[in-house]
């Protein structure tokens, strides 16, 4: 009881640009529901414009 463990998992090299690409991409549609999210709320609250 009251033991510490280290444990650390690596990915191999191999691993780095496509996990790179995953999260960039997760985080990138995120900020895509964001931006669209925000687009709507600010046109229901301001209500549509024609131009």
């Amino acid at each position: 009881m009251g033991a510490v463990k280290n444990f650390r998992v690596y990915h191999p090299e191999s691993h780095y640009w496509p996990l790179q690409l995953v999260a960039s991409g997760i985080l990138l549609v995120i900020a895509v529901l964001v931006t669209v999210a925000a687009f709507q709320l600010l046109r229901r609250r301001t209500g549509r414009t024609k131009v």
